[in-house]
């Protein structure tokens, strides 16, 4: 790493009776400390560190241009998602350079970011690195927090049937006209699936009420529904229950997360966020393993629709893919399933609206989807488009334009994992007791 400094600042350095060098001294410590943490979580599973350019800092400004058009509220503007995506993602790719991103393709998933720049969104070979890989990020700042996610913690272990408790905090406004997507499609969900789900869907109007909600549930995860809110002016992002916008990081003292939380609210981690004190930061601190952010702004329908296939996705494909390998899965695997589901969802979505697949079409492309994510491996999307392919009346330009469409579109690229998901394990009765026969006469959800 070269520091790159004009005459007028060298002469401030030499000159700064002490200043400036203890201040260049200073970020020489928190530099090594930094190196030593990764060294040693990557030494831990005997991973390859790959050391980014700074350059990488400098993409937020088209994040940011990206962003703001998702948030738009035009419609032609939104339009543009596509092309300004491509310009993003074309930052980034710039900013890691060639020679990493050949290395990255050859070495393969899963893939640990220690970044504040949201890497997720790197395009290998035509698809997000969070979709291509099994992809999750422990931000660089806060340094703190970096630091103790960085430190080895206890690993949590769970039967696939105790996944299937989660608890639902809805927090909206009696009023907000999306107060009952999320419960609508909990119902929804209890229906296809009758006694497959303990779901404790608790609405609240008060912090005390957040509190209490988090303090007495046994459930390993909880989904917050509600609406996010970025910086509140004083450099903290956080939630909003009913009108009041909270900062959750300051409920440190009087509760603690569970292991997983799933965020359906908007830009509880976003791209363009002004603070590292972001929603999905917070619960980090407040000591959850690991937490689905949003990068950007979702739909309170949409958000409420993800989670139904998600708890599907938890229910039905969890265990299949457990009984097909014969092992135990990391979160971070089953989460990144979930979101190439999605985004294989909204593809066949979106070229359906476009008259490029017929509807009769669709389901068996998203059987052939299932079957490439469930097969594992990062060449699961080329098996998904050569299906499209086999039946798409377009020509391939316009196809291959048109799935990008799909995926810029998609809400799958609008989440990202935080903390260290592959400290969780789901597993089967069976496997636990043969892997962890410690844990066989003990609390199946161990911290």
């Amino acid at each position: 790493l070269a520091q790159l400094m004009d005459g007028k600042q060298m002469a401030m350095l030499v000159e700064s009776h002490g200043q400036w060098q203890a201040a260049v001294g200073e970020r020489q410590v928190e530099l090594a400390t930094q190196t030593v943490g990764i060294g040693l979580y990557a030494a831990q599973s005997c991973s390859v560190v790959v050391r980014l350019r700074p350059e990488v800092n400098h993409v937020f400004s088209r994040l940011s241009e990206y962003a703001r058009n998702v948030r738009a509220v035009n419609p032609n503007a939104r339009n543009k998602a596509p092309q300004i995506l491509r310009r993003a993602q074309d930052a980034i790719a710039r900013a890691v350079g060639p020679e990493r991103i050949e290395l990255i393709k050859d070495t393969g998933g899963p893939i640990k970011i220690v970044s504040d720049a949201p890497l997720e969104l790197l395009p290998i070979d035509g698809l997000p690195l969070s979709l291509r890989y099994d992809t999750s990020r422990i931000n660089a700042t806060p340094g703190n927090l970096m630091m103790g996610e960085l430190i080895s913690r206890a690993p949590v272990t769970i039967l696939h049937d105790d996944i299937t408790h989660i608890l639902v905090i809805s927090a909206f406004k009696p009023d907000d006209p999306l107060r009952d997507e999320m419960a609508n499609a909990i119902e929804a969900l209890q229906k296809v699936r009758p006694g497959r789900f303990q779901i404790d869907f608790v609405r609240i109007s008060s912090v005390d009420e957040f509190v209490s909600a988090l303090n007495s549930t046994e459930a390993p995860i909880v989904v917050f529904d509600g609406h996010g809110t970025q910086d509140n002016g004083q450099g903290v992002g956080g939630l909003y229950i009913g009108s009041q916008p909270v900062d959750v990081w300051s409920l440190r003292p009087r509760t603690h997360s569970p292991p997983i939380v799933i965020l359906s609210a908007c830009d509880t981690h976003g791209l363009d966020a002004p603070s590292h004190a972001t929603a999905g930061n917070s619960f980090i601190a407040l000591g959850a393993t690991t937490v689905l952010g949003t990068l950007l702004p979702v739909g309170g329908h949409e958000g409420a629709v993800f989670v139904y296939r998600l708890l599907l996705h938890l229910a039905d494909f969890v265990p299949a893919a457990i009984a097909a390998g014969s092992r135990a899965l990391s979160w971070t695997e089953i989460m990144a399933g979930a979101l190439r589901l999605t985004v294989s969802k909204d593809i066949l979505d979106h070229l359906q609206k476009q008259h490029l697949i017929e509807p009769e079409d669709s389901g068996d492309l998203f059987h052939n989807a299932l079957v490439a994510v469930l097969d594992g491996g990062p060449d699961w999307f080329e098996k998904f488009r050569a299906s499209i392919t086999a039946v798409a009346q377009a020509e391939p330009r316009k196809l291959e334009a048109e799935i990008h469409a799909g995926i810029a579109f998609s809400e799958a690229i609008r989440y990202i994992q935080i903390g260290t998901p592959e400290r969780i394990t789901v597993g089967s009765r069976e496997l636990v007791e043969t892997f962890f026969p410690f844990m066989a006469d003990s609390d199946p959800q161990v911290d």
